[in-house]
């Protein structure tokens, strides 16, 4: 996981997958969304950085797909 930009996260996938991206957006604490899902079986990788950032039972307000 790495930050880009103030409040948005950018979830890092193992190798070989790293060709697809998927964001967090939000502050903890606060509504957050997910910006792109990834691949088939990319949910653990986006579930873990977004209880890492968010908490165990933090859901997002949104998911938004670009594509």
């Amino acid at each position: 996981m790495s930050e880009t930009a103030s409040g948005v996260v950018r979830v890092g996938f193992p190798a070989g997958k790293a060709f697809v991206n998927a964001y967090l957006v939000g502050e903890p604490g606060k509504a957050w969304a997910i910006v792109d899902t990834g691949t088939p079986g990319m949910f653990e990788a986006i579930r873990e950085a977004a209880q890492s950032r968010f908490g165990k039972n933090a859901i997002p307000e949104a998911i938004y797909l670009t594509h």
